[in-house]
């Protein structure tokens, strides 16, 4: 009881600690009368190591032996995967395959790092699906992982930012491309801002999956490694290996049904609702395509370059390729 009772207490001051200072970054008075290095210093460590800690109050509120994460470098599909899964626990419990909202598919499979109550639906006498964008940490027993080609997905990324707003949901809300967007990661001296976000989020890409790569490689049965692009050309070959890997088999689809299910759901399901979301974005990634790739960031740091190779071709030596489409790929 009292082990539960100063656990609560941590996640709530980490709580309150963390939305002081998510708020405090926003008051421009404070900003205008702190010196430049003081607010790198606060960013860097204090705001850091504050988030740090909240982040794992969180974990260890929430996950247990039993979850299932189900994980991914930003912008590389886990929220397919979590639309997927989630059907098939609505059909469980009703009988029917439908698609779900997006409010549905969050009671299914929640996001580990939400804000809210943690509420996930259970099954297989309590198992239960948890979202994560976050490198691997101990308390992830098992886990569905997706990936993807790193500069596809950044440009993804670049897109995302600078078509939402900063205080809206974008997943639950319409709203307009903003301008003059300050995109996310650490800026670098001496290079531009499109620069700086492929340049930070290339190293992300390295270090979020070195983590995951080492936990896969010590406990390989743990793991169903999926890549994003296998879904989008063999979704319904590869869904009978994902349904059984989360002990989902009963009842049993059918052919049809597991057709069904692969057609469900496409990358526009969340993000890109209408004609005029998917015009933006496939023009957006034109504009990117000599500003996000593989030939820019040989020129900033070779070595990054050579390095996001090695972990591309790590990911690919262990991901599931059924047999069936092993001449595909």
């Amino acid at each position: 009881m009292a082990r539960k009772i100063i656990k609560d207490l941590n996640w709530r001051l980490a709580k309150v600690l963390y939305n002081f200072f998510a708020k405090a970054a926003h008051w421009q008075k404070l900003k205008a009368a702190m010196p430049s290095f003081m607010r790198r210093f606060i960013s860097k460590y204090i705001v850091k190591a504050v988030a740090d800690a909240y982040d794992r109050e969180r974990r260890l509120r929430w996950i247990n032996d039993k979850s299932i994460l189900l994980a991914d470098y930003p912008r590389c599909g886990v929220n397919w995967l979590r639309f997927v899964l989630a059907t098939l626990l609505n059909y469980r419990m009703t009988g029917e395959i439908r698609k779900l909202t997006i409010a549905e598919m969050g009671k299914f499979a929640p996001t580990v790092h939400s804000h809210g109550n943690f509420d996930s639906h259970c099954f297989n006498d309590g198992a239960s699906f948890a979202k994560t964008h976050s490198h691997y940490f101990p308390e992830y027993r098992r886990a569905v992982m997706i990936y993807r080609n790193p500069f596809e997905a950044i440009k993804s990324l670049h897109t995302h930012e600078s078509y939402t707003l900063d205080d809206v949901d974008f997943e639950l809300t319409d709203v307009p491309k903003r301008f003059g967007v300050e995109l996310s990661g650490e800026k670098i001296e001496g290079l531009s801002q499109n620069e700086s976000f492929l340049h930070y989020w290339c190293q992300e890409y390295v270090t979020h999956h070195e983590t995951w790569l080492a936990a896969i490689h010590a406990r390989p049965s743990d793991f169903f490694v999926v890549k994003y692009e296998d879904m989008l050309e063999h979704c319904e070959k590869l869904l009978p290996a994902i349904i059984s890997f989360v002990g989902l088999e009963t009842p049993t689809l059918t052919n049809e049904q597991i057709s069904m299910l692969a057609a469900m759901y496409t990358r526009r399901h969340a993000n890109w609702r209408t004609e005029n979301d998917i015009a933006y974005r496939n023009r957006k990634f034109r504009e990117l395509e000599n500003v996000i790739c593989v030939s820019e960031l040989e020129r900033l740091n070779s070595g990054l370059a050579a390095r996001v190779a090695e972990i591309r071709s790590e990911l690919d030596s262990v991901r599931v390729i059924p047999a069936s489409i092993n001449g595909a790929c």
